[in-house]
């Protein structure tokens, strides 16, 4: 039996690790080559983990980089990208600066605490540059 019906989860999961949770599911592998940043969190999409990955890696439409923590911070990596989306107004997330935000907190992503935790923001940017030297595990 997989999650019951309105259960929520706190469970950092991409819509990635679908490729490799259902190959399991299926007790099927998945070609080799593909969906290499999947991970397999079929417990966690069943509801018996609760954690799920331990960090994602996002992209925005401008290719900017940022890492989320399955604590709920998020780091930012600086951008001299266009921070405004000139037709519609909205904000992009990329800024000159380095940004860290909680989204326990702070889902909106408006107040960046930067300043005020640099170890977190330091750990989270030598993470992301880790990751983006070469794969590793988690």
């Amino acid at each position: 039996p997989g999650m019951k019906k309105g259960t929520q989860s706190d469970a950092l999961l991409s819509q990635i690790d679908l490729f490799r949770s259902l190959a399991r599911l299926c007790n099927t592998n998945i070609p080799a080559g593909a969906a290499p940043d999947s991970k397999d969190m079929l417990l966690a999409f069943m509801g018996k983990d609760k954690k799920g990955r331990n960090w994602l890696v996002e992209q925005n439409a401008q290719s900017t980089l940022s890492i989320l923590g399955a604590d709920g911070f998020k780091y930012i990596e600086p951008s001299l990208k266009q921070a405004i989306h000139k037709n519609t107004l909205i904000e992009l997330g990329n800024h000159p600066s380095p940004q860290l935000y909680d989204l326990k907190k702070d889902i909106g992503e408006q107040k960046n605490l930067i300043d005020s935790l640099p170890a977190k923001g330091n750990a989270l940017s030598a993470l992301l540059n880790k990751i983006k030297a070469g794969p590793i595990q988690e």
